[in-house]
Parts: C-alpha cells; sequence; structure tokens
C-alpha cells in the first residue's frame, strides 16, 4: 500500500509539473502579447526552449512511476 501511494503521488506531481509549465508558458506568452498590444500565436517559440528540459523531466517522471507501479502489481 506503501508503494502505491508513493507512485501516485509521483505521478501527480509529474503532472502537475508538467501541465504547470505549460500552463506558466501559456500565460507568459498572452501576458507579453498583452504589453505589446498584440495577441499573436504567430511568434517564434525559440524564447521558450529552457522550458524543454522541465517538460521532459517530468515525462520521464510519468514513465518511471508507470513502469514502477506495472512493476509491482
Amino acid at each position: 500500500m506503501k508503494e502505491l501511494c508513493t507512485m501516485v503521488v509521483i505521478c501527480l506531481a509529474a503532472w502537475l509539473l508538467f501541465f504547470g509549465e505549460a500552463l506558466a508558458c501559456v500565460v507568459k506568452h498572452l501576458a507579453v502579447a498583452k504589453i505589446k498590444g498584440m495577441l499573436s500565436f504567430e511568434r517564434d517559440w525559440d524564447d521558450h526552449i529552457a522550458i524543454w528540459p522541465t517538460f521532459l523531466a517530468a515525462l520521464v517522471l510519468i514513465f518511471l512511476a508507470t513502469a514502477l507501479y506495472v512493476a509491482v502489481f
């Protein structure tokens, strides 16, 4: 039971990290667009390259927690 709780917490933390980072990216884009007076999604996304390590870390955590769950149960 303790292992199950641990895996669920890891999965939830990874998903929150993943979606939180995506939400932060969208909010930042909208804030910058509003400040600049243009609301266009046709901009270069290279300035968001720094979020990829966080996305990858969250995905790795999700897959590890899922694999651990499958291995135990």
